[in-house]
């Protein structure tokens, strides 16, 4: 395996992951409502974006920047072993349950989802689920917050591919990390603009935000902050308290115009 130095541990980041994490869990609890449903739908694109920033640091740090092939099994299989043996855990779990068990999942559906027929079962295994919708009904289960891993599991294999194919071209890390971060954000707009002029009626869940091909600019704008930071860092540490008040401004538009009514994940 390709290793350099320990990734850095960064305490205001794993303060702000708390932040992100906690209104999620709340979410899934009897408690929920429509505040607490709007914060945890912030709550997952928060966390969206620090997963971006810290594999971004995590291939500077430890992967070489993807600079060979070694580097990129290494980090592939780096982040396979870390998710993919508890999300099949689960899965079975689930699929064991719904032939074993009558269970009403928490959102008040008959059972935890429709695997006892073949065709629902094989995109669970290729991480294929919601690759270009969000699943519909299959979503509103117990397993349906799957959604987030498969989002992150296949940014996490396209966006070393591209930073490999930007070292085979000559370009320096940085600037790969850039294009790649920038085409994936452009691609997903692209789709997102498509499907919207398209489709007369459409559910923003199931359409937009949960699908794959339409988030992979869900980690990439943290690539982006990582590259900021790497060269603007000094001044982002001098303006940290202006920059936090622009952060909390923009959040109240964006919570104002979220709609409601989805699984946050």
């Amino acid at each position: 395996m390709v290793r350099g130095e320990p990734v850095r541990r960064n305490a205001g980041l794993d303060v702000l992951r708390c932040c992100a994490i906690l209104p999620v869990v709340v979410y899934h609890t009897p408690i929920a409502s429509t505040p607490l449903e709007q914060w945890g739908f912030m709550g997952v694109e928060v966390f969206f974006t620090l997963s971006g920033f810290l594999i971004a640091q995590m291939i500077a740090e430890r992967f070489d920047g993807i600079g060979s092939a070694q580097a990129l099994r290494a980090f592939l299989a780096n982040r396979w072993v870390r998710t993919l043996p508890l999300y099949f855990l689960f899965l079975g779990a689930n699929v064991w349950l719904t032939q074993h068990h009558d269970v009403v999942n928490p959102t008040g559906a008959a059972a935890m989802g429709e695997f006892s027929t073949m065709p629902d079962l094989p995109p669970y295994l290729l991480m294929a689920q919601n690759l270009w919708t969000g699943g519909g009904a299959l979503h509103r289960t117990w397993f349906g917050v799957s959604w987030t891993l498969t989002v992150e599991e296949w940014i996490y294999l396209v966006l070393p591919l591209g930073l490999y194919a930007g070292h085979r071209l000559g370009w320096t890390f940085q600037t790969t990390l850039v294009r790649v971060a920038l085409a994936l954000i452009g691609l997903a707009l692209v789709l997102r603009v498509g499907r919207h002029l398209s489709v007369d009626t459409a559910d923003y869940e199931d359409m937009f935000r949960r699908p794959v091909l339409m988030r992979f600019d869900a980690l990439s704008y943290g690539a982006l902050a990582y590259v900021a930071m790497q060269r603007f860092g000094d001044m982002a540490y001098r303006y940290r308290g202006h920059l936090a008040l622009l952060g909390i401004g923009l959040l109240a538009p964006v919570l104002a115009n979220h709609p409601t009514g989805g699984d946050t994940g």
